[in-house]
Order: C-alpha cells, then structure tokens, then sequence
C-alpha cells in the first residue's frame, strides 16, 4: 500500500508544534522538571512494588500485606454477583505444606465446628484459627454451629455432639490437637483438622485454600 506524502504545509506545522513546545519548556523552572520526574518515579515504583507484592497460587492472586509485624496475604474474591470477600491468610498459601487427605466439600450447607478443647484450651493461635475459620464459613453464607466431640462437655456447655463417629447430618469440622499436623477426612462429609504443638492456623488455612480452589472448580 502506497504512503500518503507528507504535505509541505503539514511538515512546516510539525516544525511550529515543536518550536512552541520547546519554548514552553524552556519558560518551565527547573524544579517543576524535578518534581516531574519524582511524581512519574513514585508511580513506576509503585507499579513495580505491587508487582513484587503479588503472588500466584492455583489460579489465585495474593497481595503481601504488612500490617504492624504481621504478614497477611491477601486475596479478594465475589461471593455472589454483589458480595465481595477479602481473605486474609498468615502463610503464604506456596508455602503450607500441610497434608490433606482429600479435597474439601460440603455435603450440607449447615455446618457443626466441633473442637475438642483438650491440648487447645491454652493455644492463642487456636482461637485465632477457629475465628478465622467461622469466620470464612459465615461469610460464604454456610450456618455454622458450635460444637464438641466429647458427650459430656457437649451436655455441659449445652452444645451439639458431633464427630465423624455421631453424626448429625451437617457437614463437620473437628477441630483437635493431634501427633502431626493434617486434614483427615472421612469421605463422606466428615474431616479433622488436626494441629500439633498449636499449629492450629495453618491447618485452617489449608483446609480454606483447598475449600475455594475446589469451589472455583465447580463454578
């Protein structure tokens, strides 16, 4: 395809454009340049620090967040058309190497949270972690209940028994200090979250990460 020649009045335009911006600069103080410069830095740096900032995982994209001393990474997400969530994980999601023995359903909407307090009772990280939990769960518009997988303090505290051996027909979260840190499952709608030495908000984390990577399968 033939170029259309440039004309000799539209070059000698070209010339007077760049003459009037070059005057115009000239008439700029030089500190205004500075400033220039400085403002068009920040947002270069800026640009490159979010893209540092930002991490991958499964489909997932996580902003690393310093709030105070501690780490959060943070990933936003719609629950619903209108409903926006924002996740916040201790650990970054690359990192947790947490054993899980299959991957995360809910058979039931309607979910039973059944600590058992022994070995938790004195762990500040586990309160955290069962916040964090409920949390997540309510906000994905799941009913959650309290509850104990020990008879006597399930009567005591006027709470719902349940473990994967008494069933209640709503899907069941043990929560439970163990040997090793794991998610173990039953199969059929029943898992354990199962922290040692109060590594309770890892686990939690995990189970979480694995429910969203499965839920954004079905959806």
């Amino acid at each position: 395809m033939a170029h259309k020649k440039q004309s000799k009045h539209e070059s000698e335009d070209m010339v007077d454009i760049g003459k009037e911006i070059f005057h115009f600069a000239r008439k700029v103080p030089l500190w205004v340049w500075w400033v220039l410069v400085l403002v068009f830095g920040a947002f270069i740096f800026q640009a490159v620090f979010t893209s540092l900032s930002t991490i991958e995982y499964k489909g997932m994209t996580f902003t690393h967040e310093k709030m105070g001393e501690i780490n959060f990474y943070h990933y936003t997400y719609y629950i619903d058309p209108t409903t926006k969530y924002n996740l916040y994980l201790r650990g970054d999601p690359r990192k947790n190497m947490i054993p899980i023995q299959e991957n995360i359903t809910f058979p039931s909407t309607k979910v039973d949270i059944s600590v058992n307090t022994t070995g938790l009772a004195s762990c500040e990280d586990s309160q955290v972690g069962i916040g964090q939990l409920s949390l997540f769960l309510a906000q994905n518009k799941l009913s959650i209940e309290s509850a104990s997988p020990d008879p006597v303090l399930a009567q005591q505290f006027n709470v719902t028994y349940a473990s994967c051996v008494a069933r209640t027909g709503a899907t069941i979260l043990v929560v439970q200090e163990g040997p090793t840190s794991e998610i173990l499952s039953t199969g059929d709608g029943c898992y354990t979250l199962q922290g040692t030495h109060c590594e309770v908000i890892p686990v939690v984390e995990k189970f979480i990460i694995n429910a969203l990577i499965e839920a954004r399968k079905r959806s």
